[in-house]
This record gives structure tokens, C-alpha cells and sequence, in this order.
């Protein structure tokens, strides 16, 4: 990534000269704290600015801002120098983002919270380009960008060990897949203090995961109720069930041997008490098996519900979002890192993420009223409860400045459960009521959609 910034640096520009009192700091900076800058300050002062800074052109105050360098452009300052070596670039404001957040992950001089700061504006705040963009602007994969994006829904108080290197960013992933905010901080204080490994604490995200909807079953109120993973070191307690049904099988295999020894000596009383022992032995397995059994059927009855609810919610979500013509209601809702929508309404494109907004926002501008409804909805989950499908009918009447039309459609969404939320990763529109005229307007509206990319 360095060689590739330094040869596209070489390739188009020229350094200048510039005035210190020319050049403002940047107006998004990527770093609230520039750090300690007396020994970057001594080295100018002996040597020199050894590697000149990068700046765009602001027409509109005459300035040149700084794109990337501004801990070399504060400590040439602190030198008193009146001038400056600049590399001078015309830069949209995306592509500047771009370069300073480039050069300063390549410096390393950003913590992982910076980082995820950073990736998030690009992709949120600002709205520059998607994940994969993203990733493939810094020479990183997306896995990366998402799970750094990922460490900005923990507790300041964990995002502030990460900051101190006192949490990996493997560690903060792994803590990040546990679903309660207050179990994230229990869990982080546990891994510092105690020096847990990345395994451990993904056995511990993986066991709070599983059985995450049965202890916001049994929570009420403020009472956190009977929660299954209330501490750090309950995962141990699925350890020991597991231990102790083997020590009772392992004790059946022993009197089995003892059982086969006895047939050589023939003494009838102790066989029929080793035999005896044996059949407790066993009704004991089978009671602590049963028991787990019905426990773990009581567990999923009670995360299946709250989780049908959950998706629910989310259609009631998207339902809103359509009547409102709110276009961030569906953002939110829709994964951003996996989904794809069908239409089979012309021209039959499958979209991803970033087309189907687009699709969305055209159709809503060309809209001036709507109401959206769904009925006969059904939801079914897989998958330990962390997928679904939610199928369902849906009238939509739409009101344009040309015309008025009502449109019935089979709707299936595909969604996937990431911690305790709900994202929709596929839709599938179907036509209920195929009718020419319906289809004419429906054509005119996508034509005036225009699109950068199709999946294939």
C-alpha cells in the first residue's frame, strides 16, 4: 500500500514551496489527538522536513488545506519556519479523505477506534462508496473494514481499552458478538485483568449467543431476571454438566468391566449388585440427559417467540419506511454488508445494496403519496434461531402527479440475526395481480432509475 500512495504521489505531482500562513489544517481531521510532537519537532529543527506534506487548493478562501501531514505542518510550526514543502493535488473532497485516511494507515499512526471512526465516516457519515469500495481503496479486505466498523457498538469503556492496546482488536470482535452492553463490559474487564485468550472468549461469545433469547426472555423490567451467562466465567458451567454425564459414563464402562470379570468367577450376589449399581448408574444418565433436554426445549420455545417478535418488528419497520417515503428507514434495516433484492417487475435486475437504495430513492422522488400495506404475514427461523424468512402480501397504493395505481405483490425477505438485531439480506418481490396497465406505469417509473452496477 505505501509503495503504491508513493508511486501515484511521484507520478502526477511536483513539490512546492508554500507559505506556513498559506495552509490550514484539515476541516475533517481523521485524528482528534495529534500525540506528542516534541521529538517530531526536534527532528525538524536538525534535519529538516524530510518528507513534504500533501495539500488541495481551496478557490473560495485562496488557502490550501491539508490533506495528510498535519503533525509534520504543526511541528514545522512550532519551529517558527515561514515556509513549507508541499505536494499540491486537485482532490475531490471523497478522493482527499481517501489519501489522508491511506497515509495514515500506512504510517500506523491511527489506534483501531480511529480507525473504525474513519471507516465509518467514509462509508456513513459521508457516504463516499460501500464497504468493498472501501476495502479496496486501502488494500484491505472487507472482512477488516466491517468488523473494525464493529468495535463502534461497544461501550466507550471497552473502546477505551482497544484504544489502550489493552484489548486486541481480535479480543474487541469477539466481546463485540455478545449482545448485552453490560455483559460486553463484565467480559472486557474479565479479559484484561485475567489474560484471556482470543479462544476463551469466543467460547464465551459463542455460549451468550446461543442463549441470548432465553435471558431477555427472563428479563422484566430493570431486573435482569434469571440470565443464562450472567458472568464471565459461567461458560464453565456448560463445561462441568458435560464433565460430569461423562464421569457417570465413564462409571457404567467400569462396572461393565467389572461385570465381564465376575463371568470367570461366578459369585451371583455381587453380580446382581454390580447390576443393580449399573441400572442406577444409568437412570441417572437418562434423568440428567432428560433434564438438559427438556431445559434446552423450554430455552429455544422462548427465543423463538421473542425473536418472531423481533422480526416482526422489523417489517412494521419497513412498512413505515415505505408510507413515510423514508429512505433511512431502510437503510437501517437492510445489511449493508450482504444483501440483494429481486424484482421481477422490468427490467428484472438482481440489485445489491447500494442499487437498491438508489432504486428506492428514484421511485420515492417520483411519489407523492403512498400507503403500503401487508397482510397474511408468516415467519419462520433456522438455523439456531439466527435466520428467517418472513413471507407475506402487500398492497401498495401509490399516488404520482400523473396517476393513481394499486399494485399486489408476494413479498419473501431473507433475514439474518447479527447480536440482538434483525437485518433484512434479501428481498424477493413477486406480481400478485399482473395487469397491463399497472405494468405500463411500473415500467415508466424504472426507467428513470439509473444504475452503476448489477449483480449478475
Amino acid at each position: 500500500m505505501r509503495t503504491r500512495l508513493s508511486s501515484f504521489l511521484k507520478a502526477i505531482t511536483v513539490v512546492d514551496v508554500l507559505p506556513l500562513k498559506s495552509i490550514i489544517p484539515p476541516r475533517r481531521p481523521l485524528r482528534l489527538d495529534v500525540g506528542d510532537l516534541s521529538s517530531l519537532a526536534e527532528s525538524v529543527r536538525r534535519r529538516g522536513l524530510l518528507e513534504p506534506i500533501i495539500v488541495r487548493p481551496l478557490p473560495s478562501k485562496s488557502k490550501f488545506e491539508i490533506v495528510a501531514g498535519h503533525r509534520r505542518y504543526l511541528a514545522c510550526k512550532m519551529n517558527h519556519l515561514s515556509e513549507i514543502r508541499a505536494i499540491v493535488l486537485e482532490l475531490s473532497d471523497k478522493e482527499a479523505f481517501g489519501i489522508s485516511l491511506e497515509e495514515n494507515l500506512q504510517r500506523k499512526t491511527l489506534d483501531p477506534i480511529e480507525e473504525a471512526k474513519c471507516f465509518q465516516s467514509y462509508v456513513h457519515e459521508y457516504g463516499y462508496g460501500s464497504v468493498t469500495e472501501l476495502a479496496r481503496i486501502i488494500g484491505k479486505s472487507k472482512e477488516y473494514v466491517s468488523h473494525r466498523i464493529r468495535l463502534l457498538s461497544l461501550p466507550e469503556t471497552v473502546q477505551e481499552k482497544v484504544r489502550r492496546r489493552l484489548l486486541t482488536c481480535s479480543d474487541a470482535w469477539e466481546i463485540s458478538r455478545i449482545g448485552d452492553a453490560r455483559e460486553q463490559e463484565k467480559v472486557a474487564e474479565a479479559a484484561v485483568s485475567g489474560s484471556m485468550t482470543v479462544r476463551q472468549l469466543r467460547t464465551i461469545a459463542n455460549l451468550s449467543k446461543r442463549n441470548n433469547g432465553n435471558r431477555e426472555a427472563n428479563q422484566e423490567g430493570e431486573g435482569i431476571g434469571v440470565p443464562v451467562l450472567s458472568d464471565v466465567h459461567e461458560f464453565r458451567h456448560s463445561r462441568v454438566n458435560e464433565a460430569a454425564l461423562i464421569a457417570l459414563r465413564v462409571a457404567m464402562i467400569r462396572i461393565d468391566t467389572l461385570l465381564d470379570s465376575l463371568d470367570k468367577v461366578r459369585d451371583k450376589d455381587l453380580r446382581q449388585k454390580l447390576l443393580e449399581l449399573r441400572l442406577g448408574v444409568h437412570n441417572l444418565v437418562d434423568d440428567f440427559i432428560s433434564k438438559n433436554i427438556r431445559s434446552r426445549i423450554n430455552n429455544n420455545d422462548l427465543a423463538s417467540s421473542k425473536e418472531v417478535e423481533k422480526i416482526r418488528g422489523v417489517i412494521d419497520r419497513y412498512v413505515k419506511s415505505f408510507n413515510s417515503l423514508d429512505i433511512s428507514g431502510l437503510r437501517e434495516i437492510r445489511s449493508e454488508m450482504d444483501f440483494s433484492m429481486f424484482d421481477d417487475f422490468p427490467p428484472f435486475t438482481l440489485f445489491g445494496y447500494d442499487d437498491s437504495i438508489r432504486h428506492d430513492e428514484s421511485l420515492f422522488r417520483t411519489t407523492d403519496e403512498r400507503n403500503f400495506q401487508i397482510e397474511d404475514l408468516h415467519v419462520h427461523l433456522f438455523g439456531n434461531n439466527n435466520l428467517a424468512i418472513a413471507t407475506f402480501f402487500s398492497t401498495d397504493r401509490i399516488r404520482t402527479k400523473d396517476s393513481l395505481y394499486e399494485l399486489r405483490s408476494r413479498v419473501s425477505f431473507v433475514l439474518e440475526r447479527n447480536g440482538i438485531d434483525w437485518k433484512i439480506v434479501h428481498e424477493h418481490w413477486s406480481q400478485a395481480n399482473p395487469n397491463e396497465d399497472v405494468l405500463n406505469t411500473m415500467r415508466r417509473l424504472e426507467s428513470q432509475v439509473k444504475f452503476t452496477s448489477h449483480y449478475r
